[in-house]
């Protein structure tokens, strides 16, 4: 039956990779009714079979292997999203993707993840050089695309004339591009620096500026006491003096935690929490009280990783 459904197939969104990205993109195109073909790489047993439960085909195999992606009916596909896990690999199956793209008809859109923020701008900026008639490839970052979102929601002061100061608690990647993205931001539009209090592990903020060779030039860091232990009075009255704080931890249930630790001590300040699942647990964080209402989730999955807003594409993004 699956064999017959993936013949069947056509002008379809094939999803390669089923971890942590993959497996919610194709749950909610299945959702939608919108035609998918899964693509795994033989480590996601578990979401294989709940994938396959959906009757959604799943392809079994290196998608680097031009077999592969014919198999999963890449040459009658509207789209293919690479989630496959390391840059390296999303990368070599966008390649493979666009050698079997020359000889379609009509263009195959490619939408390939690439964690490292460095090398997704290079590959961008690589990619704008090309012109291609069949094969349109964008590469993006999830934490990229999550950190202006937040941003132009709840980042405006950040483009105040006077000075601005962002809080961050942690140091995931999109902690990182939020203050690259607001640092940036502040140094272009107004020739200004941003301070950013951050509150964990000063080796953090190192290793962003390693990172980011210009972000010493656009921002400056305290860093405050914070997870992985409390946030200390010392830190609570640093956070207490910025435009927002930005919880950005890797685990939900800890990020929640620091959340309501930090609007119940800290008054008038706007908490953006990105969270990677909506359950019962975040759900409370959209009751009524006082202390909750400064708090904003932002649901990392339903936002970034919708087919229509990944389409969005490179162009656009740059064009804002």
């Amino acid at each position: 039956i699956e064999q017959l459904r993936l013949r069947r197939r056509r002008e379809h969104t094939v999803v390669v990779g089923l971890g942590w990205l993959g497996l919610p993109l194709v749950e909610s195109l299945a959702d939608a009714g919108r035609p998918v073909v899964a693509v795994s790489l033989g480590m996601d047993a578990e979401a294989v079979a709940s994938v396959r439960r959906s009757r959604v085909p799943v392809v079994e195999g290196d998608a680097r292997d031009a077999a592969v992606l014919r198999e999963a009916r890449v040459d009658r596909a509207d789209s293919l999203v690479v989630l496959a896990g390391s840059d390296g690999t999303n990368a070599e199956v966008a390649l493979a993707a666009g050698h079997l793209a020359e000889s379609r008809d009509t263009p195959l859109t490619c939408l390939a993840h690439i964690r490292d923020p460095g090398l997704c701008q290079a590959l961008r900026a690589e990619e704008l050089g090309r012109e291609r008639r069949t094969f349109h490839l964008e590469f993006f970052n999830v934490a990229e695309r999550a950190a202006r979102l937040m941003l132009e929601e709840h980042g405006a002061f950040v483009l105040d004339p006077g000075p601005a100061t962002i809080g961050v608690v942690g140091g995931t990647d999109v902690a990182e591009a939020v203050v690259v993205e607001a640092a940036r931001a502040r140094r272009v539009r107004l020739g200004r620096r941003l301070d950013v209090v951050v509150a964990g592990d000063p080796a953090v903020s190192e290793g962003w500026a390693g990172r980011h060779p210009g972000l010493r030039r656009a921002a400056r860091f305290r860093h405050v006491a914070g997870p992985p232990g409390p946030l200390d009075d010392a830190a609570v009255d640093a956070l207490a003096g910025t435009g927002a704080v930005f919880i950005c931890l890797d685990a939900d249930t800890a990020a929640i935690a620091a959340a309501l630790e930090a609007a119940a001590r800290i008054e008038s300040i706007p908490v953006i929490v990105p969270l990677g699942e909506w359950g019962g647990l975040s759900a409370i964080l959209t009751s009524g009280s006082a202390t909750l209402r400064r708090i904003h989730p932002f649901m990392v999955f339903p936002r970034i990783l919708d087919l229509d807003v990944l389409l969005v594409g490179t162009r656009e993004i740059l064009a804002k």
